[in-house]
């Protein structure tokens, strides 16, 4: 069987800042339905991304292809707002 990651292409991505419709999941206990429920919302912030060195199979369209992963990002400090002796780059979720 052949090895998938043969395909895949080491690449870096740049730190960024940026915004974008996030959407959330969650899962609400419901006694009604005697269950859990999914409960979609969705937003728009500016976040940030720390620079990434990863490998997979090569990106069509790397700005739709984010827009529609799921991935973290931080609530509490979604852009990070260099001040004197900050670090460069904060550290976050996969891109």
């Amino acid at each position: 069987m052949p090895d998938p990651e043969a395909q895949w292409q080491e690449h870096t991505h740049e730190g960024m800042t940026h915004n974008h419709r996030h959407y959330h999941v969650t899962h609400n206990w419901s006694l009604h339905a005697g269950g859990f429920q999914h409960l979609s919302a969705a937003h728009e912030h500016e976040h940030d991304h720390a620079a990434l060195t990863h490998a997979h199979y090569p990106h069509k369209d790397l700005a739709a292809e984010h827009e529609h992963e799921a991935h973290i990002h931080d609530h509490v400090e979604p852009v990070h707002h260099k001040g004197a002796g900050a670090a460069e780059t904060k550290e976050t979720g996969a891109l």
